[in-house]
């Protein structure tokens, strides 16, 4: 008889055994363990009502012991138990009694539980040594349990920590496993109603490909959207032990995101399926979506620009119907027109936006006026910045002084205005580039070691893309910043290569 198969009856019949004198309540299991003895000699079985993701176990608590004696067989027959060839028989007996658990979950030879039933294993990970013929020493957390299955059809094969974003701010932590039809939730301790991140009874949640509308990722996330559901839910790596060998974290991000490709490629909602520009209805389409979905447009827009250009992009930007799907569309297309130093497209992006929404995107309104030298146009900003940061805001702060203090000197220096300069740069500490170049620019006359100290600090930021080098007008300067140009060229030109 194959041994897996003739474990998978012992522990059918020693279980049913319990239940019918009553050792185990069929209506209120939790979970079950299944280990081995300190000294290996038999398999052990425990049975809680509570749910545990790190059962302890006491040897004398289980309700089986089922004879280990063919193992022990093995190891006995070894002239060294500490050479490399005992070195597989503990996996080796991990993957039986896996397996085993395994056939009595897809038989379901238990009968049914009104409560999901979860397994654990107890002294079986390779990260706890077995001790043949003498008492192991074990510390208690050595000793945890480690959730392998579940007893569902769904559950009986491999189980990770899964992360469930749930809007607004709902995470869940079920464990999951994948099958080629889906993925499948468990729940042990509740909270399976995903769409309220409510607690519930213990329970679990079959994710059907079929159901599925659309699916993207989103920073370390795999997103969907179900059929006739509101919202769109995130999947990411959840509760693991590496040092148990269990996958981390990234790992099962990528499994997610690998089995999503796999079975449902066609389902993937990306910037590369939208319909040619000129299909004017189709892209009404694949927008509304796009907007319906709530996906955040960085990789939109970054893809749509060098594609389509600014005046489409922008359009298309500006045509979405939410409002702040609307306005993070505009305000990733001005931060990438700035990275590709388009100042006057920048600005001609936030007039799109209200005032409002425009004085919350200043950081990107600031620069591009600087770049474009703009200086009294910046220091309007400032003065209007200083004025709505004393009206009491809720959520996120709009600015403070620090903020916007040093792009106020840079423009009080474009406009002429150095000994305004000066008096505010001897209260100020803080080092900062913008500061440290204005400081530069101040010193350049009077003290040029100073200076090229100041210069240094700056040049090393992107304070090169603000198109300030008119103010450095001493040679020994004016040599360092066509030097760091130099140097940034290069390095761009390194990274286009690669």
């Amino acid at each position: 008889m194959n041994p897996n198969t003739d474990l998978s009856q012992k522990i059918k019949e020693a279980t049913l055994a319990a239940i019918e004198d009553g050792t185990i309540d069929r209506d209120s299991l939790r979970q079950i363990v299944i280990g081995v003895s300190k000294l290996g000699d038999v398999i052990l079985l425990w049975s809680f009502d509570d749910w545990s993701n790190y059962p302890y176990v006491e040897e004398d608590e289980a309700y089986a012991r089922i004879s280990n004696s063919d193992w022990l067989d093995q190891w006995d027959a070894l002239s060294d138990p500490t050479s490399k060839k005992a070195d597989p028989l503990r996996p080796q007996l991990r993957a039986q009694i896996h397996e085993a658990i395994r056939n009595v979950i897809l038989d379901q030879s238990l009968g049914e539980f009104p409560n999901l039933v979860g397994f654990a294993e107890y002294r079986l990970n390779p990260h706890v040594d077995i001790e043949h013929g003498t008492p192991a020493s074990f510390e208690d957390d050595e000793c945890e349990g480690e959730v392998f299955a579940f007893y569902h059809p769904q559950g009986a094969g491999q189980i990770v920590g899964i992360m469930e974003k749930v809007p607004p701010d709902h995470l869940i932590y079920p464990f999951g496993s994948f099958f080629e039809g889906g993925i499948a939730l468990f729940y042990p301790e509740g909270k399976q109603d995903s769409l309220t991140g409510s607690d519930k009874s213990p329970g679990v949640k079959i994710i059907l490909f079929q159901d599925v509308e659309a699916w993207w990722t989103d920073d370390n996330y795999v997103m969907y959207r179900s059929k006739n559901e509101p919202l769109s839910i995130g999947l990411t790596g959840g509760h693991t032990h590496e040092e148990w060998g269990q996958p981390n974290r990234k790992e099962i991000e990528r499994m997610i995101e690998r089995h999503f490709l796999k079975s449902a490629p066609h389902l993937q909602f990306i910037s590369e399926t939208l319909p040619d520009i000129e299909n004017l209805d189709a892209v009404a389409d694949w927008r509304n979506r796009f907007e319906r979905y709530d996906i955040y447009p960085y990789e939109l827009i970054r893809k749509f620009y060098p594609r389509f250009g600014f005046k489409t992009t922008l359009r298309f930007a500006a045509s979405f119907q939410n409002q702040q799907t609307r306005t993070r569309s505009i305000s990733t297309l001005a931060w990438s027109s700035i990275h590709s130093k388009r100042h006057r497209e920048a600005l001609d992006a936030l007039s799109e936006l209200s005032a409002d929404q425009r004085l919350e995107e200043w950081r990107i309104e600031i620069h591009a006026l600087i770049a474009l030298h703009r200086f009294e146009e910046t220091i309007q900003l400032v003065a209007k910045l200083r004025k709505a940061m004393k009206i009491p805001r809720k959520g996120h702060r709009l600015a403070d002084e620090e903020d916007i203090l040093p792009w106020e000197l840079i423009a009080l220096l474009g406009v002429g205005r150095k000994e305004e300069v000066s008096a505010k740069l001897a209260s100020i500490k803080k080092e900062d580039e913008k500061i440290n170049f204005v400081r530069a620019v101040i010193l350049q006359d009077s003290n040029l070691k100073e200076a090229q100290s100041y210069l240094l600090k700056a040049i090393r930021s992107d304070i090169l893309n603000l198109n300030l080098e008119q103010f450095i007008v001493e040679p020994q300067l004016k040599k360092l910043i066509s030097l760091a140009f130099k140097v940034e060229q290069k390095k761009k030109t390194l990274n286009y290569s690669l």
